[in-house]
């Protein structure tokens, strides 16, 4: 899998450009989702147990469409530093600090996670709780988490399908 670094601005199509293909190669996201208990929970995405991955950019936000959060949610990482796997991250891939959730090491530099921002908060299930399309039915957030577009619905090409609103900490 590959990510995509994202420039600042919410708006640029490079932060959720990714996003959209891995949810593309995964079977798309649905207009309707309903926020179950897992809305919330932590995730983890299939990068995490490759020894290449180096880790996410607290610039880019990230989508995972049929993972370990289920058919129904997606696990969605916002504003994240480093991996799940690596609070403290690593200089270099032969200092051995990092594993991957089956204890491979990893073989690249990962950056520190932000204290503000651990995976607890910042790697979580989420669903789309608004969007473009007034006839789709929407998830509401639960309690301590709040509906933030994340993709904005003045996209164009692919992510207009799947421009809105996702539950966020």
């Amino acid at each position: 899998m590959r990510r995509t670094p994202a420039p600042q601005a919410p708006w640029a199509a490079p932060r959720w450009a990714f996003a959209l293909l891995l949810a593309s190669a995964c079977g798309g996201l649905e207009t309707s989702r309903e926020a179950g208990p897992q809305v919330g929970a932590p995730c983890l995405v299939a990068d995490e147990s490759q020894p290449e991955f180096g880790g996410f950019s607290e610039r880019e936000t990230n989508i995972e469409d049929g993972g370990s959060c289920g058919t129904t949610n997606v696990c969605l990482v916002h504003e994240f530093r480093g991996r799940a796997s690596c609070p403290d991250g690593q200089v270099d891939g032969a200092e051995g600090a990092c594993t991957t959730p089956e204890g491979t090491p990893v073989v690249v530099p990962v950056e520190p996670q932000l204290p503000a921002r651990p995976p607890e908060v910042a790697m979580v299930c989420s669903c789309r709780c608004d969007g473009p399309d007034p006839s789709a039915s929407y998830c509401a957030c639960p309690g301590g988490m709040r509906c933030e577009e994340l993709i904005p619905s003045s996209t164009s090409g692919f992510g207009g399908d799947y421009a809105g609103s996702y539950c966020v900490y």
